[in-house]
């Protein structure tokens, strides 16, 4: 016999239904929290099995291990942000294969090491690692800004923060009811309790160093130091522009430079950009309409709906004529790296302003076009998901974003029906490079990815000579 079975989460989103076993007064910690159990994410069963008749299938087990793994990892779920190691999959389920990519050719003793930290990350951010008994499909959860990536192998999803936690924080609370009116005398029962009670129970100075990957020495060097006791702080849990783009710049800039670059920002106060936040709020309800699920498939849309909204005909848009209009300031600044394109802050306290790396050839004007445009689809799509506060381009910022932010600002600078058109009208490849470039002022690369998506006609020879210029020919 089971008691009526709780739900939790939406029907689209992260969903988890429970029929519990009815417990025995007093009875042991793992026979109160025993039931069956089934996990959706976006509609598809992750957690059960479907029978040859499509019947749902629950999971039949105790679920005190998972309340102990909520506990145990819920400061990490709610609070680091990102991909341990630099890492930057496109996907959740892709981040072993690029820690094996990023292995390849490196000594014995710093792959171990590197193994250690991923061990410990998919310890904490993947659901089934909480089932010690059982063998269940991964369920990874990673955070960045207001957003919740939920990854499995056949779907993945990205959820508002703050709805993910509150589905988890009712499953847990549901375990731990389970614990409180079976009246266990089970000794873990009571540690459980505990632990789950406490499971936000951090200071600043873990929280700051789980939030961006950084001790609190260096934080302080760079001009971040210690705020007060959480106790204190009336906003405990929330990081300043200063932290955030800090942890995105992880392994990217020097301590210096650094430092010299949240100087800048701090020069500039949060300033009212009324344009631009209706763009923004008309570009999310736009594709909220939409299912268009592929990065890159959506960064091509936005690229064609703005030109449209701003009436932009066929010829190259002003970039930094639109961000003046919008009230975003653009400064320069040589980063001293060829790695990072810029930096740029958008938060409560400061911005937006962007701040462009002059180092080498990053000063080419069309390079400075493409991340001046890349910024454009973090401020219209992502202020109020997954970079609330800023953003370091090819920084610590998982590939999802960065994929649908570069799609953006090539079909914006250079739509595909336009060099779809050049390349039906111009026989020889190095005059059509050469018009593309010239007249849309982007790179040869640039220009050479977006005859090859808008997926024209290309004979062997020409397909040969627009692949030589791109940085990596295998994906072309």
């Amino acid at each position: 016999m089971k008691e009526k079975t709780q739900c939790f989460g939406s029907q689209n989103g992260l969903r988890i239904e429970v029929a519990w076993k009815p417990p025995l007064r007093e009875a042991s910690a793992a026979d109160a929290t025993w039931g069956e159990l089934r996990l959706w994410v976006g509609g598809k069963l992750i957690w059960g099995r479907e029978s040859e008749t499509l019947e749902e299938h629950p999971v039949e087990w105790t679920w005190i291990e998972l309340l102990e793994h909520l506990a145990f990892a819920w400061r990490y779920i709610e609070f680091e942000q990102g991909y341990p190691l630099g890492l930057r999959p496109l996907w959740p389920t892709d981040l072993h294969k690029a820690a094996e990519d990023r292995w390849e050719g490196m000594s014995d003793v710093l792959v171990r090491s590197q193994e250690d930290q991923l061990h410990a990350f998919i310890e904490t951010h993947d659901l089934s690692r909480g089932i010690k008994g059982a063998e269940l499909p991964s369920v990874y959860l990673v955070r960045l800004g207001n957003i919740m990536t939920i990854g499995t192998a056949t779907d993945t999803l990205q959820l508002p923060l703050k709805e993910t936690l509150s589905t988890l924080t009712a499953l847990g609370d549901a375990i731990r009811d389970r614990l409180v009116v079976s009246h266990s005398m089970d000794p873990r029962a009571d540690a459980a309790k505990v632990d789950w009670k406490g499971r936000r129970k951090v200071d600043q100075v873990e929280f700051r160093r789980i939030a961006t990957g950084l001790d609190s020495q260096y934080l302080q060097e760079i001009g971040c130091p210690a705020a007060p006791l959480m106790g204190e702080d009336p906003n405990p849990f929330e990081l300043t522009e200063g932290l955030a783009l800090a942890g995105m710049a992880r392994g990217h800039l020097g301590k210096k430079t650094l430092s010299d670059v949240l100087v800048r920002i701090k020069k500039f106060p949060k300033n009212a950009t009324p344009t631009l936040d209706d763009l923004s709020d008309q570009a999310v309800a736009f594709f909220a309409e939409k299912d268009i699920r592929k990065p890159y498939q959506q960064g091509q849309v936005l690229a064609d709906w703005l030109r449209a909204k701003l009436n932009i005909p066929e010829n190259s848009p002003n970039i930094e004529d639109i961000l003046k209009q919008w009230k975003v300031v653009v400064q320069e600044m040589d980063l001293c790296t060829t790695a990072l394109d810029a930096v740029a802050c958008w938060g409560p306290q400061h911005g937006p302003l962007i701040v462009l790396n002059t180092s080498e050839k990053h000063s080419l004007a069309a390079v400075r076009r493409m991340t001046l445009a890349h910024e454009i689809c973090h401020l219209l799509m992502d202020r109020r998901g997954a970079l609330p506060l800023g953003e370091v381009v090819n920084g610590n910022v998982p590939r999802w974003f960065e994929q649908r932010a570069d799609a953006f600002a090539a079909g914006f600078l250079l739509p595909l029906q336009i060099a779809a058109r050049v390349a039906q009208q111009t026989s020889d490849t190095d005059e059509l490079i050469s018009k593309l470039t010239k007249s849309y002022v982007v790179s040869r690369e640039v220009a050479a990815w977006q005859i090859r998506n808008s997926n024209v006609e290309l004979s062997s020879e020409r397909y040969v000579a627009l692949r030589s210029l791109v940085s990596h020919p295998d994906r072309f």
